[in-house]
């Protein structure tokens, strides 16, 4: 893995995990029961999340719910325009299992994204927290998936294809919108089991890449 540079700077990273350790820029929000990298033999990252553990804040649920104790491995980075991309095997068992892609401003103020299970069935997911979370959900048909976001200043664009897709299978999901009032952020992959333990989940990769900010997706 190279070297990271200091926060602020424009960078780039590619990490497939054939490392037997994470640098020190790579930090763990809320550590998970277990991890550990090179798990297809050569690469990959496995992590075992414990039981009980979730993202959420306020919205639907009486009595209320406010959960911050899921697990996100992160860089805290301050990159204005950049694309965040991973692919990953979520093997579920238990209602709400889910994994993916997080960016996270502080406990009032975050989003994840990736594959949830819901009533016996996988589904894309995305939160978006701003002091209350909302949820949105689509079809998904399997556990696997390939996921990225365009972070464009504060507006973040979410993109999915199939695990081995080609580069012309991204299809849109969403966009939304956070304010970082010009703070780092924390950005990684993240995982919850929100019922309980015995999930996993395998990533493939993580990798950031600058953008020049253009997206094709326009509404005129």
């Amino acid at each position: 893995m190279a070297s990271l540079p200091r926060v602020g700077s424009e960078f780039s990273i590619a990490l497939d995990f054939k490392v037997d350790k994470l640098g020190p820029d790579f930090m763990w929000f809320n550590p998970p029961a277990e991890f550990r990298t090179r798990q297809n033999g050569s690469s990959g990252m496995k992590v075992v999340p414990y039981g009980k553990t979730d993202f959420w804040r306020r919205t639907y649920y009486k009595p209320e719910i406010i959960k911050d104790n899921g697990h996100l491995l992160h860089l805290v980075v301050k990159q204005e325009m950049c694309i965040i991309e991973t692919s990953f095997d979520l093997t579920a068992f238990n209602q709400f299992d889910q994994a993916g892609i997080m960016i996270r401003m502080g406990n009032e103020k975050w989003m994840k994204t990736g594959i949830e299970f819901v009533d016996g069935k996988f589904r894309l997911s995305c939160v978006v927290t701003n002091k209350w979370s909302d949820w949105s959900t689509q079809d998904w048909h399997d556990s696997k998936l390939a996921l990225r976001i365009h972070k464009i200043h504060d507006d973040y664009v979410i993109e999915y294809k199939p695990r081995s897709g080609s580069n012309d299978q991204w299809k849109f999901m969403r966009i939304t919108h956070m304010e970082s009032t010009g703070h780092p952020i924390q950005l990684g992959l993240y995982c919850c089991a929100p019922t309980n333990a015995g999930m996993n989940v395998v990533f493939d990769k993580f990798v950031i890449r600058p953008t020049d900010g253009e997206y094709s997706h326009k509404a005129s």
